[in-house]
C-alpha cells in the first residue's frame, strides 16, 4: 500500500466473499457442458439465468472455433477456474486485516449484483479514505456498459489535486 499514492477499483469490493462461488461455479459448469455436448442447450441456459448480458457475455468470451468444434480459448483452463472458484471469487482474509488510509475509489455499476451498497461500510474498515462511484447504466462491467461515464469518473478522481 505505501507504494501507491491512490487506488480505483471496479466492481469488487474487500469482503470475503462478495459472490455466491455456487452460483460463478454453475455458470463456468453451463459453458463447460457447451464444450462437451457441443449444443447451443447451454448457451440457452445462460441466457435464462438471472445473469446480465455483458456478463453472461464475459463467461463466453474465451470460446472459439477449434476445427468446426467449440472450444474454451482462456488462460487458466476451464476446468481449473471451476476447481478454484472459492479462491478466485473471494477476498484473501489476510489481506481483510491491513489498512489502506490514501484516496481510493470504488467504481461499480448501477445495475451490478457484484457490489452491494450494503457492504461499503466493511470495504471503508480496509480502505479508510474510500468513496463510491456508480456508473449509470451499467452492470458488473461498467467500463464497457457506459465507457463515457466510466472514463469521466476515472479521470476525475485522478487529477483532483
Amino acid at each position: 500500500p505505501e507504494l501507491l499514492d491512490e487506488t480505483c477499483v471496479v466492481d469488487i469490493t474487500p469482503v470475503e466473499k462478495w459472490l455466491d462461488p455456487q452460483a460463478i461455479k454453475g455458470y463456468y459448469l453451463a459453458v463447460h457442458s457447451i464444450l462437451s455436448s457441443q449444443t447451443h442447450q447451454s448457451y440457452r441456459f445462460l441466457k435464462f439465468k438471472e445473469l446480465e448480458i455483458l456478463t453472461r457475455d464475459f463467461l463466453t468470451t474465451y470460446l472459439g472455433d477449434g476445427d468446426g468444434r467449440v472450444v474454451w480459448t482462456g488462460k487458466p483452463s476451464l476446468e481449473m477456474v471451476i476447481e478454484s472458484v472459492d479462491e478466485v471469487f473471494s477476498f484473501p482474509s489476510t489481506l481483510l486485516k491491513l489498512k489502506y488510509n490514501k484516496p481510493a475509489l470504488f467504481i461499480k455499476g448501477e445495475n451490478s449484483p457484484c457490489m452491494s451498497d450494503s457492504l461499503f461500510p466493511n470495504t471503508q474498515k480496509i480502505f479508510t479514505n474510500a468513496k463510491l462511484s456508480k456508473i449509470r447504466n451499467a452492470g458488473h462491467l461498467p467500463h464497457l456498459s457506459n465507457t463515457k461515464d466510466f472514463m469521466e469518473t476515472v479521470l476525475s478522481f485522478l487529477n483532483k489535486p
